[in-house]
Parts: structure tokens; C-alpha cells; sequence
């Protein structure tokens, strides 16, 4: 389980923006925080490339895996301080600050 989260964390990583933060946030959990984004229509549709991105089968030595993938975006938060913290404590706080809203592919 390991090498393919490695190879997904990997994957996420190449198509992140320089401006967002991905985080491992333990289990078979990531975080991306999204900077500088002018409307929530924008990070839908990064939440949906990132879901097609995540759907997409891992070649881990002679299999491979198709992975099963739950996006949810919570937007408006409030502001956190940060300094001091790791990106996974940043965004393990700013879940707990909203409800996520389920992203699907349509």
C-alpha cells in the first residue's frame, strides 16, 4: 500500500499548481490547499481534474491498480494561524472548520 500511495502522492505532486500545498494526512488521505482562486467554479474544476488524475491506474512492478477516489472541497475558511505548523496540521484544521462538499466527475 505504501509504494502506491508513494507513486499517487507522486502523480499529485506533478499536477499540483507551484501555489497549492498537498499534504499526506495520514491512512490513505491527502490534503491540497488552493491558493489564489477567483471563484468555486475554479476549484470544482480542479477537484474534477484531480479526480480523473486519481482514477487513473497505478503500474506498481507487474499489476495494476485502479484506485477508488473520494474528493470533497470546502471553501470560505476562516483564518488559521499557521506558523509553526506542518501543511497537514494547517489543512487537519481547516476540515474541521467546514462541511465538505462531495465532488463528482459530471
Amino acid at each position: 500500500t505504501g509504494k502506491i500511495l508513494k507513486k499517487l502522492a507522486d502523480r499529485l505532486l506533478q499536477h499540483k499548481r507551484e501555489s497549492d500545498t498537498l499534504a499526506y494526512l495520514g491512512d490513505h488521505d491527502f490534503g491540497l490547499i488552493l491558493e489564489n482562486i477567483p471563484a468555486e467554479s475554479v476549484v470544482t474544476k480542479i477537484a474534477q481534474r484531480l479526480l480523473a488524475l486519481t482514477s487513473e491506474p497505478i503500474q506498481l512492478e507487474d499489476e495494476e491498480f485502479t484506485l477508488i477516489t473520494q474528493i470533497s472541497m470546502c471553501t470560505n475558511f476562516e483564518t488559521i494561524e499557521s506558523k509553526d505548523k506542518t501543511a497537514a496540521e494547517v489543512i487537519e484544521t481547516l476540515f474541521k472548520q467546514c462541511k465538505p462538499v462531495p465532488v463528482s466527475t459530471g
